[in-house]
């Protein structure tokens, strides 16, 4: 009997975890995946690159979003299954409307150990001329030494949907948003007068590729210091202009 079950003692709050998939035998594919998992939502979302030393290389980009829940095979044999699926990413300017359709390229199903460490993955990929590829029972590594391993596992996701509750000295609370070096675009955090926060560490992740348009990711985490309330302000700068083409504020509430 196989059900699902919410393992108590798992990772809460946000984290990071990046694995290589395959790669282990010669001229196989090696998927590497880079996630961040929001465990309240139970959802995940990320960066993966697909390449084989074939002729012509294989490269393969895509943005990945999906969810994962906790298996439970009688009486306490724990797994984790995650499924994703992955778009092909697009380059489109903020304000510029309704962008074309986007159809998956790659699609992505992997059972870990409890403690997201390691297991197995399905996938299929289509590759450069159209054709699609499945690649079964690949191995799964956890990579990134940052994802699970330091002390910080968990945080609260920072959202512009409520305002944001904060402890001090609790929980950092992380704030996500791609960036992409090659169209020049950057976001700028700008923070209030409130006293009630301060910037405990920033981020950045690059992508695996050297493909033009690829986005990387920046992460801000902040602490709550003081009792009250405050916002935090990022604005996103075109290159070379002096006024942001968007805004995002985030209110925030720190209490004992």
């Amino acid at each position: 009997m196989v059900s699902t079950s919410i393992k108590k003692n798992k990772l809460t709050g946000l984290f990071i975890a990046c694995y290589e998939i395959g790669g282990d035998k010669l001229g196989a594919p090696l998927f590497k995946v880079n996630l961040t998992v929001h465990t309240p939502s139970e959802t995940i979302n990320g960066l993966g690159h697909i390449t084989q030393a074939i002729h012509p290389p294989l490269d393969v980009v895509t943005k990945l979003d999906g969810n994962y829940t906790y298996m439970t095979v009688m009486p306490h044999n724990v797994h984790i299954l995650v499924t994703a699926t992955g778009y092909p990413i697009i380059q489109w300017p903020p304000h510029a409307g309704i962008g074309p359709v986007i159809l998956p390229n790659v699609y992505l199903r992997m059972i870990l150990s409890e403690d997201w460490q390691s297991g197995t993955a399905n996938y299929k990929y289509i590759d450069n001329n159209g054709n699609w590829h499945i690649v079964e029972n690949a191995p799964v590594k956890l990579v990134a030494d940052h994802a699970l391993t330091n002390t910080d596992r968990g945080g609260i996701l920072l959202t512009e949907k409520f305002a944001n509750q904060l402890k001090i000295n609790g929980e950092l609370a992380w704030f996500f948003r791609e960036e992409n070096g090659s169209n020049g675009y950057s976001w700028r955090f700008r923070p209030d007068n409130s006293g009630v926060y301060e910037l405990a560490e920033q981020i950045v992740l690059h992508p695996s590729t050297q493909a033009v348009g690829v986005p990387g990711m920046s992460i801000w985490k902040f602490k709550g210091i003081r009792e009250g309330k405050g916002c935090i302000m990022f604005e996103l700068y075109p290159p070379g202009e002096q006024e942001p083409a968007e805004t995002v504020v985030l209110n925030i509430e720190v209490t004992k």
